[in-house]
């Protein structure tokens, strides 16, 4: 466990030394680390390193843009993973993937860097796990960025058993896997709009250099993550966990969310998202909205849902339930708002980000609020 398989030195990067590293954790497969800065090893101060967790379908060229302007505001050594299945890093062997084992493995990742304590920075999904890590490790982390994240997306415990049973009637995946002729093409293909939004071009290519391998015909180029990412999860944490796991994160954290980002419906009438006259309108129109029900449907349960499908109270439950309730529990948080930059402003938007990381860095987030232990 903590085995260097390889060090390849990588050419400078905007003035910055670039390392790639494979690392085998506990578990029996090998984490690629693209490391930006120092060498991890050599870092004595805490509030010196970070970890970085990309989200799903990304991989760690995600914080290409964003990684070499932290290192101008204190950051000694980060440290990008590939989550297991994604990137460079190997893909599990049982084909199943569930963020409770990326949790062990951002941790045993830590180990295998020889840091006891260190800071977090995760987007999307990379933020819920590194939420998650704060909450149960608060000896460990010491400061934490979630960039466009609230907690897991939670499971209705009413939807429990009918997800249970379109995971195992999927289909076993990694068959036939599109080939795009040119490096160029799988960047289109990755910036292309969806419901989260679009990507640059540039921004794209980040990921795409890292997130494909040539194909094993050699007439192009297939993305390297594995297909059972896509397969139905088996389970999913439900609201209750999800919001415990906020409630339980003591260091300082920054929460950066962009209103043209993950949540674009949740904020009505141009309001700022996770400010007090949000949380008020929110609050009122739940109960509205459960008055409405009880009169026209009776004391049935109430679905909640942000889709384009969901009628008018499904949405608003869900963003009650959801974003209002995880939002009073976020005790030691400090909550940004981005005008621009889709649900990837640390791509979109990296300087953007960094400044406000900066001036995060400079008050709440600062060494002076840190549990720093003497190693």
């Amino acid at each position: 466990v903590g085995l260097e398989v390889d060090g390849v030195v990588a050419p400078t990067m905007l003035g910055h030394i670039l390392k790639e590293r494979r690392l085998a954790i506990r578990g029996g497969i090998q984490i690629a680390v693209r490391v930006w800065g120092e060498d991890p090893r050599t870092i004595t101060n805490p509030a010196e390193r970070w970890i970085a967790v990309h989200g799903w379908l990304d991989n760690a060229g995600s914080f290409d843009f964003l990684a070499p302007l932290l290192l101008k505001r204190g950051a000694k050594s980060i440290a990008c993973i590939d989550l297991a299945g994604h990137g460079q890093s190997d893909w599990r062997s049982t084909g199943t993937y569930h963020v409770v084992d990326n949790v062990a493995d951002v941790i045993y990742t830590a180990d295998a860097l020889e840091w006891k304590q260190f800071s977090l920075i995760g987007h999307s999904l990379g933020g819920c796990i590194s939420q998650t890590i704060a909450a149960a490790m608060p000896d460990r982390v010491l400061r934490l960025v979630s960039i466009e994240a609230m907690g897991f997306w939670a499971q209705d415990s009413h939807t429990f058993v009918k997800n249970i049973r379109r995971s195992l009637l999927d289909k076993p995946r990694g068959g036939n896997m599109q080939i795009y002729p040119s490096l160029e093409e799988c960047a289109v293909r990755r910036s292309a709009t969806t419901s989260l939004g679009s990507l640059s071009k540039e921004a794209a290519m980040t990921m795409v250099e890292r997130g494909t391998r040539k194909s094993d015909c050699d007439m192009g180029y297939i993305w390297s993550s594995d297909p059972n990412l896509l397969a139905p999860s088996r389970h999913r944490v439900d609201e209750i966990v999800a919001r415990s796991i906020l409630s339980h994160i003591e260091c300082p954290q920054l929460i950066i969310v962009c209103r043209d980002g993950i949540w674009k419906d949740a904020a009505p009438f141009g309001l700022t998202l996770f400010s007090i006259p949000w949380g008020v309108t929110i609050f009122f129109a739940n109960f509205a909205a459960r008055v409405v029900h009880v009169m026209t449907k009776g004391f049935t349960p109430i679905s909640a849902e942000i889709s384009k499908e969901a009628g008018v109270i499904g949405k608003i439950r869900f963003v009650y339930m959801m974003l209002f309730r995880r939002w009073l529990v976020c005790r030691t948080s400090k909550f940004v708002h981005m005008n621009s930059g889709g649900h990837h402003p640390h791509l979109m938007e990296p300087e953007e980000v960094a400044g406000h990381i900066g001036d995060w860095l400079g008050k709440e987030g600062g060494d002076k609020r840190l549990k720093i232990k003497q190693e």
